[in-house]
């Protein structure tokens, strides 16, 4: 009896964990091939309404639930990612099986070229043993940059009607709503979002209604949608007027009150891109939303400063400022410093997926907990990890993709605009998250920002396809009883 308990717990049941989950693969495969734009659909909502990209700021660390990397603990890959992976995978094989035209993004080769470098340096890990750590495809490194690279590509394959647009931009809006509503309730009536760093490390007792970075961006995507409803399809106080004017209210007091300097700049970039791709007459109230804005912005800060005296602009920056004059070392740009001393040593390739910076004096540094891996800067880390080679390259795909963008925005239908301004007044409310933020390591923010650069892409090809005048074909007329050349049968 025990001997066979040893098989069936030794064999047994590992066998059959193995089994169930290549079960679920060929379910998941199955389905992605079935039903490919109604999963991305749900995959959107869930990117919209999940939070917590990280567990940085939680009193307790056990209560941040990431649902980003799950299955990183048990896994080489979160189930996100391998979810992502396996429907691009699946959008590939049903082309080729249906002989359909595989549509790419103008991006690609840049996305390719990084997977390339991947390719490098884990081949150099199989070839050196003592570079086996190069081997390393965690979220730490740059893969992030492929799975958006894939994401993007799904939403241009799969989207390609002004229905589908039409179902997307409903299920943005509605999901960013009820997330605002609750974290505007949370704010309120409940101390607001528990992962609040300035309450924990800070000693600060300010409020605030996300941490989150991408909750920001995001409310900076439903202001340019309810924004584009109110002023541009001219919802003349009707109903659905007071419904987007009060959507776009709530979505200005997200990253006005969430004390977080990037999203209150971004909040003012995205605004200024609104106000420029809005016809002429009608960017009067994004310039008085963004007059009012900036003092707002002030004053929120100065509520989250534990400066007691001193100008707002001291207040403002008072973990800027006072740090530096206290201890350079706790200046916001002495990890950059530090990283360099290391990253000088090679210019060029970088330190690799899973490169260190080295640090002999940790002061300063205490949040890296030891590990070294990663800078505050989404540029910053791509030149940590892949040199200048690799910076430019992700320079270069940001380019190509404005460049695509600019010259496709005349085949944007009316109907689509908002939704395009949207896509771009989102990523305007990134860069400083770009500049000064650790976006590259954290899967959900490069998720969204692969999202939203495909956008515009899919509104361009939708409205170039709606424009195409209609080929019908010539059918030759035959006459019954006559040989072709109208000879008698």
């Amino acid at each position: 009896m025990n001997q066979v308990l040893g098989y069936v717990f030794g064999y047994g049941i590992p066998l059959g964990i193995a089994l169930a989950g290549m079960l679920s693969i060929l379910i998941g495969f199955g389905l992605l091939l079935a039903w490919p734009r109604q999963l991305l659909m749900v995959f959107v909502a869930c990117m919209v309404s999940l939070a917590s990209s990280s567990g940085y700021g939680y009193e307790d660390p056990t209560d941040a639930n990431v649902f980003w990397v799950k299955g990183t603990r048990s896994l080489f890959f979160s189930f996100v990612e391998m979810g992502v992976f396996g429907a691009w995978l699946a959008m590939l094989f049903r082309h080729a099986w249906q002989r359909e035209k595989q549509t790419w993004l103008p991006t690609s080769k840049y996305y390719l070229a990084f997977g390339i470098i991947l390719l490098g340096w884990a081949l150099v890990g199989l070839a050196e043993p003592r570079h086996a750590l190069l081997l390393d495809l965690s979220q730490r490194g740059f893969t992030d940059l492929l799975w958006q690279g894939m994401l993007a590509t799904l939403l241009v394959s799969v989207v390609r009607t002004p229905a589908d647009l039409k179902r997307l931009t409903l299920i943005l809006i509605v999901c960013l709503a009820g997330r605002h509503i609750f974290g505007l309730v949370r704010y309120a009536a409940f101390g607001g979002d528990p992962q609040n760093i300035y309450a924990t490390v800070g000693a600060s007792k300010v409020r605030i209604t996300f941490f989150d970075i991408n909750d920001s961006m995001l409310a900076v995507v439903m202001f340019a949608l309810c924004s584009w409803r109110v002023l541009v399809d001219r919802l003349l106080w009707s109903g659905r007027w007071w419904l987007f004017a009060g959507g776009a209210f709530m979505a200005l007091l997200i990253p006005l009150l969430s004390a977080r300097r990037t999203a209150q700049i971004g909040l003012l970039l995205g605004t200024l891109v609104i106000t420029a791709l809005l016809p002429r007459g009608r960017r009067w109230p994004a310039v008085v939303v963004l007059v009012l804005a900036i003092p707002l912005s002030l004053a929120v800060q100065g509520q989250r400063s534990t400066l007691r005296q001193g100008s707002l602009i001291d207040k403002t920056f008072s973990d800027v400022t006072s740090d530096f004059q206290s201890d350079p070392r706790r200046s916001r740009f002495h990890e950059l410093r530090t990283a360099w001393e290391t990253l000088k040593e090679s210019p060029i390739l970088g330190l690799g997926p899973s490169g260190k910076f080295k640090v002999f004096d940790s002061t300063g540094l205490e949040y890296h907990s030891g590990y070294y891996d990663f800078v505050h800067s989404g540029f910053g880390h791509i030149f940590l990890k892949t040199g200048l080679l690799g910076l430019a390259l992700f320079c270069s795909l940001l380019v190509a993709w404005g460049r695509y963008v600019a010259r496709g925005w005349p085949r944007i239908a009316e109907a689509h605009r908002g939704l395009a301004v949207a896509a771009i007044a989102g990523l305007a409310a990134l860069l400083p998250t770009l500049l000064v933020g650790t976006p590259i390591v954290e899967l959900r923010t490069m998720l969204l920002m692969g999202f939203l650069m495909a956008l515009p892409i899919v509104c361009a090809r939708v409205g170039a396809v709606a424009a195409a005048p209609v080929r019908h074909p010539v059918a030759r007329a035959t006459v019954i009883g006559t040989r072709p050349g109208g000879a008698l049968a």
